[in-house]
């Protein structure tokens, strides 16, 4: 979408939320030869360290955790997320 940024100097893998009234879309930044933006929902694999997986807080706020982390801490999904279309 228009309404991603175009900053040259992200980190791989820094997310970029974008609210519509039908949902939330994340976006993470990619580096090198595929440099961009990518669509990313919850359980993706961080683009550079394979270890880390997309979590969504229940307040709605994306961050990278350990894979294991969203295993033990979020056995049963939260509805928000289907709401939101994650």
């Amino acid at each position: 979408p228009s309404t991603l940024p175009n900053i040259t100097d992200l980190l791989p893998g820094s997310l970029y939320a974008v609210a519509y009234t039908s949902g939330v879309q994340i976006w993470t930044w990619v580096p090198a030869r595929e440099a961009g933006w990518r669509q990313v929902r919850h359980g993706d694999r961080h683009p550079v360290l394979p270890e880390y997986v997309l979590d969504v807080r229940d307040d709605g706020a994306p961050l990278w955790v350990k894979e294991v982390t969203t295993t033990s801490q979020h056995a049963a999904p939260g509805a928000w997320r289907a709401e939101w279309g994650l």
